[in-house]
């Protein structure tokens, strides 16, 4: 939901500073010429960087519309579980290409960093709840507990 993505993006750069936040990453040529202009993992909602935190956070932004009957639950679920796989194709592609993102939000590539994933969300998914997620969901009101 494009309309979630730049309220996100907003309050990342309010958090962040807009130098540690790029959005909507569909050409990766823009963060380094050394990469192909579309990779396999897709586009990235939100790249931001905490210097302090020495964190690198690779967001989505999930707007799915939500319905209560156990058929639907189900569904939203598989659906999760899809974009879970996605998005950890985007860490994986971050971690491996680690300097060259550092580089470019000019962080300290000296230190040890850390990538986390999450959702970012309006709503609260039971998606959220299911047994070894393995990228996080943070809902809006919560995304800077969640990057500081």
């Amino acid at each position: 939901d494009r309309k979630l993505e730049i309220a996100a993006e907003s309050k990342m750069k309010a958090i962040l500073g807009a130098n540690n936040v790029e959005a909507t990453i569909d050409n990766f040529r823009r963060i380094s010429a050394k990469f192909p202009s579309k990779p396999s993992c897709g586009e990235i909602d939100i790249l931001a960087v905490n210097p302090d935190t020495t964190t690198i956070f690779v967001l989505d932004a999930k707007n799915v519309k939500k319905k209560i009957l156990p058929a639907d639950i189900r569904r939203e679920i598989r659906k999760f579980t899809e974009y879970t796989e996605k998005l950890i194709s985007k860490a994986q592609f971050i971690e491996e290409n680690m300097e060259e993102i550092l580089l470019y939000f000019k962080a300290d590539i000296g230190k040890e960093w850390r990538i986390k994933t999450a959702f970012v969300v309006d709503y609260n998914y039971p998606a959220a709840y299911i047994k070894d997620n393995k990228v996080d969901f943070v809902m809006m009101d919560e995304i800077e507990k969640y990057v500081t």
